[in-house]
């Protein structure tokens, strides 16, 4: 039997941002946002904040969450807003379960041990990148960065109240930042194909998603500037986001999750710079037909594997995968870490750490500089 649940009321194209005062009324509220919320000019959307949490880093542990919530212990308000990337968003979904519980307990909840039984905030969820999906999933990323693991807070109380998606907000982002949001919606649409838990709803959704992004990035990438690129890569992260809220990632994100802790490399990026090698690995062992069937309906006008490498070799000209091949010895060494239960094992085909050698080995002897 499949289930597909998603409370999320969204607002998407430009000039949604429009509708936040409609759906905060006279509510008070807090922002959480990052370091770039005054100068890049989103405070002036939230001028009546009762207090604005600006300090959100990019891969937020247990230790921020806590700062977070001794902030929030001391300020009366009803909704977060959260404006930003993936981090942004989940941070606020976290606090908004979380906000009475103290750093020994979040320990308990991140590693499901403990189930969220009660919401303190709505959340608004507004993304300025357009990658992570993290708007419309139940999910929240937290790191431990004592023990260098991601840890995943899931509970269907997560899932934030409403969702605004405007183009506009992702103008700001310069190419490689682009790039690898580009990689985080990418890698979501394929995990969510590639996986045992692919419904004939993620199916759909996630086939135009990557269908759009194949065709769209590359001419984002060429002019940044260009709306109504913008707003289909929107839509496409928005799609992917709502694909992994019903299966959840597999086996690109387990091997991304060392790569961020120990080495600091984008989430996007290491998700994503991995993924037409695991295409290869999928498809050479998969049993069901699955990945036939995938690899057709994506190569109806141009092979998928040339679609791939096109992207690619773009991506290469940006030097965007410079962090992997300068540290490719630092992450042979991770390999007996890139097994993460919770997502490898979601993989259509359940891998090895031969298996990831073997896929870690096609990656570096690729050349995307051939001719």
């Amino acid at each position: 039997m499949n289930s597909i649940f998603n409370p999320v009321h969204i607002f998407i194209g430009e000039d949604t941002l429009s509708q936040l005062p409609s759906l905060v009324q006279k509510r008070k509220y807090i922002v959480v946002s990052s370091h770039g919320f005054k100068s890049r000019g989103w405070s002036n959307y939230c001028p009546h904040a009762e207090y604005v949490i600006d300090t959100v880093s990019a891969n937020p542990t247990i230790s921020d969450l806590v700062a977070h919530i001794e902030t929030l212990q001391n300020i009366k308000c009803d909704i977060l807003v959260a404006i930003g990337g993936g981090s942004v968003l989940d941070t606020a979904k976290a606090l908004s379960v979380l906000s009475d519980v103290s750093e020994k307990d979040i320990l308990e909840f991140v590693e499901g041990n403990e189930d969220c039984t009660s919401k303190r905030y709505e959340v608004v969820a507004i993304p300025t990148t357009a990658g992570t999906g993290a708007e419309v999933t139940p999910f929240a990323t937290i790191w431990d960065d004592r023990n260098k693991k991601k840890l995943s807070l899931s509970s269907p109380l997560i899932f934030p109240k409403f969702a605004i998606i405007d183009p506009v907000l992702t103008l700001s982002l310069g190419a490689t930042m682009t790039a690898i949001s580009g990689l985080d919606a990418l890698s979501h649409c394929f995990e969510s194909l590639w996986n045992k838990n692919t419904t004939l709803y993620s199916k759909s959704l996630a086939l135009v998603a990557i269908d759009t992004i194949l065709e769209t990035l590359i001419r984002l990438l060429d002019n940044l500037n260009n709306l109504e690129m913008r707003m289909k890569m929107g839509w496409a992260s928005l799609l992917g986001g709502l694909c992994i809220s019903q299966t959840k990632t597999a086996l690109a994100h387990s091997i991304s999750y060392p790569l961020t802790s120990y080495l600091g490399i984008p989430h996007g990026l290491a998700s994503g710079a991995f993924l037409p090698e695991i295409l290869k690995y999928n498809r050479q062992h998969d049993q069901t037909g699955m990945m036939e069937e995938m690899c057709n309906k994506l190569s109806v006008y141009k092979p998928l594997d040339e679609r791939f490498d096109h992207l690619y070799k773009i991506l290469d000209q940006l030097n965007l995968f410079q962090t992997i091949k300068d540290n490719q010895s630092t992450i042979y060494s991770l390999v007996h870490e890139m097994i993460n239960p919770a997502r490898g094992l979601n993989n259509i085909v359940n891998a090895t750490y031969a298996d990831i050698q073997a896929i870690l080995d096609m990656y570096f002897q690729k050349n995307y500089n051939r001719k």
